[in-house]
This record gives C-alpha cells, structure tokens and sequence, in this order.
C-alpha cells in the first residue's frame, strides 16, 4: 500500500488497496463507491418515515394536515389514513380533546417528470370533551332517636317501586282470550 503522491494535482494519492492477490481497488475507485453509496443511501433512507406530514391548525378545533409519501420507498401505498389517523387522535389527545371527526379527505398522485409520488389532504375537526358537572352534595339528616325505643342500628329503608308495578294490572279487554288456569 502505497501513500506516496509525487507531483500530482490530486488529494487522492495514487494507488490502492490489495484485497486479495489478484484484487486490487485504487482510492479513487473507493471514494467513487463511497459517495455513489452515500447518494443512494441519501434518496432511499430505510429509516425514514414513509409519509411526511405537513400540519396547519387553523381558526378553533380546525387542523389541515396534508401528507406526502417518500418519491422512492418501498411500501406503504396505502397507509395515508391511518398515518392521518394516528396523528389527528395523538394531536387530540395532547390538546385535551374527545377526539376527532375527519370533515374531508381526499387522495391524489403528485405526477411529475421524474419520481411521482402520492399526496393525501384531510380536514379534521376536534371534539372537546364534554363538560363534567360535578354532583350535587347530599348532607345526611340525623333523625333524633325517639326516647324510650330500643335500636338494634337497623333502619327499615323504604323501596321505592317503578310507577308501572304499583298500579294494578288492567282488566283485560273483551274480546281477547285469557289464559286459562289449570289445577292438577
């Protein structure tokens, strides 16, 4: 391996590295082969998201969200609404809200020259969550304890009956059967 460079105009020294006897690759194949794979890695990044999303929120509980779907991935067609979804009800729940309700939704393709790409648009409405009003504050009455009577701590707690069971059964109508009682 040689690194000397003797009168080039070149940062690259001439050279190269011996893989195996018969196999070598020079630096400026190396560096070649670093940026193409740098470039590539740069265009179809595996860890990125395959949906950008764009969120505008707009006058009261109104928010646009607007996706954009990577020029070269490799899956992920059909995930734009529950991307959307996923968003709106984290977007919910941080603002202290029900949840939300999707106004419009539509679906399109971004075709340019080169790499189209899919686009979705949405309008989500949040839904405040109702207000809990707080129940009233019963005080218990204390019945003074006539004088004289015995209390075994039992009170007799009177049940209160649907206004259906306390009236009495109506005579049936003439005309329809009765059913009969039979006596074994």
């Amino acid at each position: 391996m040689g690194l000397d460079n003797p009168g080039r105009d070149t940062l690259l020294p001439s050279g190269g590295l011996r893989l195996t006897p018969h196999f070598n690759v020079s630096y400026v194949d190396m560096v070649l082969i670093g940026g193409a794979v740098a470039l590539v890695y740069k265009v179809v990044d595996p860890m990125a998201p395959a949906w950008e999303i764009e969120e505008t929120r707009r006058e009261g509980n109104l928010v646009s969200y607007r996706l954009s779907m990577q020029r070269i991935s490799s899956g992920g067609e059909g995930e734009a609404r529950l991307v959307l979804a996923r968003r709106a009800a984290e977007l919910a729940r941080e603002r202290g809200m029900q949840g939300y309700q999707l106004i419009h939704y539509s679906e399109s393709i971004d075709s340019r020259l080169f790499l189209p790409r899919r686009m979705a648009e949405a309008d989500v409405a949040l839904i405040a969550a109702p207000a809990i009003k707080p129940l009233p504050k019963i005080e218990p009455k204390l019945e003074p304890k006539p004088e004289g009577k015995v209390d075994a701590g039992i009170k007799p707690v009177p049940v209160l009956l649907p206004e259906s069971a306390s009236k009495p059964e109506a005579e049936p109508r003439p005309g329809t059967p009765v059913p009969a009682l039979s006596l074994r």
